[in-house]
């Protein structure tokens, strides 16, 4: 965690705890969050108390992570996927 934390905090990143205590190599015990500024951070951990069921919570964080990704790179978010509409099989 240490390298990860360094770089980006050098990149410009926030790097907090996810109780909001500064990071520190020597810690054993807790969550690190890393985003791109403080405000993305606050969103992020509020995101993480709020969901309690660690895959789901995971999860929602991974896509939150990617939206603000492309965000800070200018993209377009990708379109959703289209439902295949099955035709009935009939003989």
């Amino acid at each position: 965690h240490a390298a990860g934390a360094l770089i980006a905090r050098e990149a410009g990143g926030y790097v907090k705890m996810l109780n909001g205590e500064a990071y520190a190599p020597t810690l054993t015990d807790g969550s690190l969050l890393v985003a791109p500024d403080r405000d993305s951070w606050m969103a992020l951990a509020d995101l993480y108390e709020e969901e309690k069921d660690p895959t789901r919570r995971n999860l929602l964080m991974q896509a939150r992570l990617k939206l603000l990704q492309d965000a800070l790179k200018g993209e377009k978010p990708a379109p959703k996927p289209k439902r295949i509409k099955h035709k009935k099989f009939t003989r």
